[in-house]
């Protein structure tokens, strides 16, 4: 019987299976990405929510750093309706390092109904932490 168990799984390795070795090249090879960024949705730690209240009346952006992540949160400002939001249109790391980060605003459709009330578009992205600050330029679009 030890035989037969030894000839079967002897083929079924011959077949389909690989040397440890061989897999473990293989998963170097293939290593997982981390993503460079992240669009962060609430809850905020403490220092971006501060950042967010500073820049609510007049928009911009800034730089924070919490909880071992840097949060870059770009602000549109103030505006009188809802309908309004600020879209991520593309985000590059240059070679240089520095950050490339294009924004669009979003606007209610005319005539489309919107909540009465003011609102601040903001825009979270978070940046991993490699001990150096990055440098970041946004642009509008």
């Amino acid at each position: 019987m030890n035989l037969i168990q030894t000839v079967f799984l002897s083929a079924v390795l011959a077949l389909f299976g690989q040397p440890v070795s061989q897999l473990a090249d293989d998963q170097q090879h293939h290593a997982v990405q981390v993503p460079a960024y992240e669009i962060v949705k609430g809850p905020y730690p403490a220092e971006v929510t501060e950042a967010m209240k500073q820049l609510r009346p007049s928009g911009g952006d800034r730089l924070v750093r919490a909880d071992g992540k840097f949060y870059l949160v770009i602000s549109l400002g103030q505006r009188p309706t809802g309908g309004y939001s600020l879209q991520l249109q593309k985000m590059d790391q240059l070679a240089n390092g520095e950050w490339q980060i294009t924004v669009a605003e979003q606007k209610p459709q005319p005539g489309m109904m919107t909540t009465q009330v003011i609102t601040y578009p903001t825009l979270v992205i978070a940046l991993p932490d490699n001990g150096q600050q990055p440098v970041y330029h946004v642009i509008a679009q």
